[in-house]
Order: C-alpha cells, then sequence, then structure tokens
C-alpha cells in the first residue's frame, strides 16, 4: 500500500496483487526514474518516483505513492540485471545477427530467472503517434520472441515506451539511431 522512502535503481517493487490488476492500473509520472509494469514498478534511474493507482472503469485515481530512487544501495527493493540495449535499423523490428547474439547472451543469463521485462522504444522525430507506440511495441515483442525461442522459461512482460525515454534529442540519424532499441531487465 505504500512505497518505501527510499529504494534502489535497478530494483522492483511490486505495488499490486495480481487480482488487483484486473481492476487498477499502474501509471507513473515519471518515466525516466520508474516505469509501471502490471503489478509492479521498475526504479531503473535515480531520482523522485511517482505512482498512481488508477481504477480502470472510472480512471479515478485510488492512491498516489512517491518513492526517492537512489543509487547507492538501499535494502528495499529487488535486483536486476540489465544488458546493453538492443538496436533496431530505421522502421524495423527486425533482429540483426548482433542482436541475435544478445538475445542468446541473455537468454543464458535468464535461465532461472522468475521474471523478464523487455522495454520497447522508437526515435524521437515527430510529434508522438500511434507508429512510434507500434514499432516500440513491435521491437519488445521481437526480442520477447527470441528469447522464448532461446529458451526462456520465466514470465516475460513487454512495455511499450515510444519515445518518452530517448538517450538523445538530437535529431541527427546517428543519435536518433541510439532511441531505437529495446532494453531487458532480468529479475532472478
Amino acid at each position: 500500500t505504500r512505497l518505501p522512502a527510499a529504494t534502489q535503481a535497478d530494483s522492483s517493487l511490486r505495488v499490486l496483487t495480481a487480482k488487483q490488476a484486473d481492476d487498477l492500473d499502474i501509471r507513473t509520472n515519471t518515466p525516466k526514474i520508474c516505469i509501471a509494469l502490471t503489478t509492479s514498478v521498475l526504479m531503473v534511474n535515480p531520482g523522485r518516483c511517482t505512482v498512481r493507482i488508477i481504477d480502470e472503469d472510472t480512471k479515478r485515481v485510488i492512491r498516489t505513492m512517491s518513492t526517492l530512487v537512489k543509487k547507492s544501495e538501499v535494502d528495499a527493493g529487488t535486483t536486476l540485471t540489465t544488458d546493453e540495449p538492443i538496436y533496431f535499423r530505421q522502421a524495423s523490428n527486425r533482429l540483426s545477427k548482433n542482436a541475435l547474439a544478445q538475445v542468446a547472451e541473455l537468454a543464458e543469463a535468464a535461465k532461472d530467472a522468475s521474471r523478464v521485462v523487455v522495454i520497447g522504444h522508437s526515435a524521437s522525430l515527430g510529434d508522438v503517434s500511434a507508429y512510434s507506440y507500434a514499432i516500440s511495441r513491435d521491437r519488445a515483442n521481437a526480442v520477447r520472441a527470441a528469447l522464448v525461442k532461446a529458451g526462456v522459461k520465466a514470465t516475460i512482460e513487454v512495455v511499450t515506451l515510444s519515445y518518452s525515454q530517448p538517450i538523445s534529442t538530437k535529431k541527427t540519424e546517428a543519435s536518433q539511431a541510439k532511441n531505437r532499441r529495446a532494453e531487458v531487465y532480468i529479475q532472478s
């Protein structure tokens, strides 16, 4: 019901039960700090994480929670591991040979995982559009499918962030290439 006063980056905190997730939705006002999953919140960067629990039917905010995410170790949270992002070509969700090699390494690391989270991103050119969400979802799903094919048995959650977390905001192709990615978090 409450987040701890402080938690660590690269941790995950459960804020809903599976039954509650049928009726309630987690939303975050701070997507660069923490990412809302189905029943938990993934802490990805230091800063203040603010989360709202919303009734899916009425869209009413049931409660708001906040925590300070620190880089230094704090006892709260479950440590996650992340690898280098998997990059994609422009307007593509196809995995390159390099990406497939990364997936093989990630699959090995995830063989005893309890949960894997794949976060899809897109380039930050233009306005938010259905396409930017669709391509980031398709990228995350491509990585998810490759992990399953490589033998990962853990539950794999897919999160679509479009371009809400750009690595670079410069409008050059080289800069935007860094934004076309999927990130994988492995929870032991």
